[in-house]
């Protein structure tokens, strides 16, 4: 897995994918691109078993996702509010995907 903000390789799973060095207090995403943010945090809570090897958003799951992370970046949020946020979002799409099952 690689860090979220630096790209570092890192040697260890962890619940928010920065290295060391990027995970002190007040660090930011290095990308802007909500797309491939949202891409980073899924991938790793799979790689986790935090989320189903099938996980997948929908198209308009995506944009809601997106636009949320959007403002969090815009805002300066830390990566660990970012992280939480996307996490929180994919299970609750999990949950409400579940409800609709028959």
């Amino acid at each position: 897995m690689n860090c979220i903000k630096c790209g570092r390789k890192l040697d260890s799973s962890q619940e928010v994918p920065l290295c060391q060095e990027c995970g002190k207090a007040g660090s930011t995403i290095k990308s802007s691109d909500p797309s491939e943010v949202l891409e980073l945090h899924i991938k790793s809570q799979k790689e986790l078993g935090l989320l189903p090897e099938d996980f997948r958003l929908s198209e308009v799951g995506t944009d809601v996702a997106k636009k949320i992370i959007h403002e969090l970046l815009a805002l300066g949020e830390p990566s660990e509010v970012v992280a939480n946020t996307v996490l929180g979002f994919c299970y609750g799409y999990l949950c409400h995907q579940k409800e609709q099952e028959p």
